[in-house]
């Protein structure tokens, strides 16, 4: 974490092999290829990790293959954190994914998520990213329920400060929202809307 300049990052143990130069992040170009036995991050250790990719300029480009107890996962494609707006382009086919035990999801402690996930969307905070993010034959179990669905999409722009989201599922819900707001205003708006 400290060379990289995030402390989210803890201590790594992998058999790489690296190529590049530099040591400022926004400067760094590396080429890494192998396994990655444990990494440390957001207080989790992952283990079992095959990358190949590279990661130059503040853009890592290539494949992640987990197979975490917590975590099995095929990851390929970019992100992009160099620019004045974050470019998240690529595709994970997660088998599993345990979002209490990964600390991703904290409230609940059964928060489990299988499916197929593209996304191509590029943004800095939640209310300025455009793009779209596709879920394929997904099952989300937590302890409200298990939620499956084939086809889930959502769509955002942004034009002339109007924003438009749209949401098609067959399985769950279709429809779009377009105006002047904040992401953080609906759930407010929704629970006034249904009165709870």
């Amino acid at each position: 974490g400290k060379l990289l300049e995030a402390p989210s990052i803890g201590a790594l143990t992998a058999e790489l092999t690296v190529r590049g130069q530099g040591f400022d992040p926004k400067k760094m170009e590396l080429f890494a290829n192998g396994r990655i036995h444990s990494v440390g991050y957001n207080g989790y250790t992952y283990q079992k990790i095959y990358l190949d990719g590279t990661l130059r300029h503040e853009t890592f480009n290539g494949i992640i293959d987990a197979k975490d107890p917590n975590l099995t996962m095929k990851f390929s494609g970019l992100a992009d954190l160099s620019g004045r707006n974050n470019k998240f382009d690529f595709e994970a086919d997660i088998a599993k994914a345990d979002l209490h035990t990964l600390r991703f999801i904290k409230n609940d402690s059964l928060s489990q998520f299988h499916g197929k996930v593209v996304i191509d969307i590029s943004g800095n905070k939640l209310d300025d990213i455009v793009g779209k993010v596709s879920f394929k034959n997904t099952r989300y179990i937590n302890s409200a329920g298990d939620f499956t669905f084939n086809d889930f999409e959502v769509v955002s722009t942004l034009e002339n400060g109007i924003k438009e989201i749209s949401i098609n599922s067959p399985d769950i819900i279709s429809g779009n929202i377009k105006g002047k707001f904040k992401l953080a205003e609906i759930k407010k708006i929704m629970q006034n809307a249904v009165g709870s």
